[in-house]
């Protein structure tokens, strides 16, 4: 009996210490979860601040934005080549255009709207206003008062129907020379989002009733093929410009504005191992724009590594998103959610010397898609609501047992 618990405790044994344990992973050799040798959360304020803004197009947008917002303004441009279903013989007896609103902006005030022809190429992946401003065609085709509101179809009843005609020939052709119809404004107080053509949802169209030889009337709906909101910044600053040190760091869908930080870490051992890298932001709730029910509205900050130059100029490059921030009522936080997540790795990577610290750039997630505007407290004024960079790292066990 004796013989046979020694034999079943060599098997025991052996299978113990012969078990399968896989190799660890990338992330559990970094272990950002261990908690051995975890050193005090340091707190870091930016060591400089700025902002500026650059305009980017917005043709592949899903939305179109007519009207005013906080420090900025929107025309839009739109091209309808599917005017080609309504026959060149036909004779028009009525047109309009239909456009979706999903939100409104200011005061809703009505103001008045003009449509200009327009007679150059372009494309929806590159127009700007600057491109557009002085190549439209001055007279208006049609003018038309325009109150925005909130989720509904707006139309716009053409009267000159000799132009609409004009088109519908030109559509027909294997060049066209009407490349669209610029709407604009001279004064507003409001604005409205509009769904784009790039939407397959309650896109904007054409409705053209026509007429043939025979008598016949028929309604064609004519899609837009293409379309761009056209942003001007009104700030009076010009594009490009880094403005040091500002009171708020302006981050804005409409205006464009973007902004620069800059954090040293150089203090944290380069051997470290970042768990965690909390950036906060408090939010300057004066400069903010959002709608009136801006608690169903959302507005995403991302984050991108000055990859290129420590001065800041427009010639800076930038990486590809690393982190989209968190809101709540007072501020904005990345890497909030989970220890180990982008903004903890691009520290990492400064700390360790991979990639060299020249900064983060904040920028609108879905700038150019509606006219919201987020500002933060930059701490120029006031230290203690400066953006915040909390880390909290450990040290190998070679820190720990080192000698004093």
């Amino acid at each position: 009996m004796k013989k046979i618990a020694v034999l079943i405790g060599i098997v025991l044994t052996f299978v113990h210490c012969t078990n399968d344990t896989p190799l660890p992973n990338g992330y559990e050799l970094l272990d950002r979860e261990n908690k051995v040798g975890l050193a005090a959360p340091l707190t870091f304020k930016p060591t400089k601040t700025a902002h500026y803004w650059k305009i980017i197009p917005a043709g592949a947008k899903s939305s179109l934005m007519l009207g005013v917002g906080k420090d900025m303004q929107s025309f839009v441009i739109f091209q309808c080549r599917n005017l080609i279903k309504v026959p060149v013989q036909d004779d028009v007896l009525a047109a309009k255009l239909s456009m979706y609103s999903v939100g409104t902006v200011g005061d809703k005030n009505p103001f008045t709207l003009s449509a200009h022809r327009y007679d150059q190429y372009w494309s929806e992946n590159n127009i700007l206003w600057k491109d557009v401003e002085n190549s439209y065609q001055p007279e208006p085709l049609e003018t038309w008062q325009f109150t925005p509101q909130d989720t509904t179809w707006h139309s716009f009843q053409f009267t000159n129907l000799q132009f609409i005609k004009e088109w519908i020939a030109d559509s027909h052709q294997e060049e066209q020379s009407i490349t669209g119809l610029l709407l604009k404004f001279d004064q507003a107080s409001s604005g409205a989002i509009f769904v784009s053509s790039e939407s397959s949802i309650t896109p904007p169209y054409i409705e053209v009733i026509s007429q043939d030889t025979s008598g016949v009337i028929d309604t064609t709906i004519a899609y837009l093929s293409h379309d761009a909101s056209l942003l001007q910044n009104k700030t009076g600053i010009d594009e490009d410009v880094v403005e040091q040190e500002p009171a708020v760091l302006k981050v804005g869908n409409g205006t464009g504005y973007r902004g620069l930080l800059h954090f040293d870490v150089s203090e944290i051992p380069a051997d470290a191992t970042i768990h965690q890298a909390l950036l906060t932001f408090y939010i300057a709730h004066s400069e903010v724009f959002m709608p009136a029910d801006s608690a169903s509205s959302t507005f995403s900050v991302a984050a991108r590594l000055i990859e290129s130059d420590s001065t800041w100029s427009i010639d800076s490059t930038y990486s590809a998103a690393i982190d989209v921030a968190n809101s709540s009522k007072n501020t904005f936080a990345f890497d909030s959610t989970t220890p180990v997540k982008t903004m903890s790795y691009m520290v990492q990577r400064w700390v360790s010397n991979v990639s060299p610290n020249y900064g983060i750039m904040v920028y609108a997630k879905d700038q150019s898609s509606d006219f919201y505007e987020m500002a933060f407290k930059s701490g120029a004024m006031d230290s203690v609501v400066a953006p915040t960079l909390v880390i909290t790292y450990s040290l190998p066990a070679a820190h720990r047992f080192a000698r004093p």
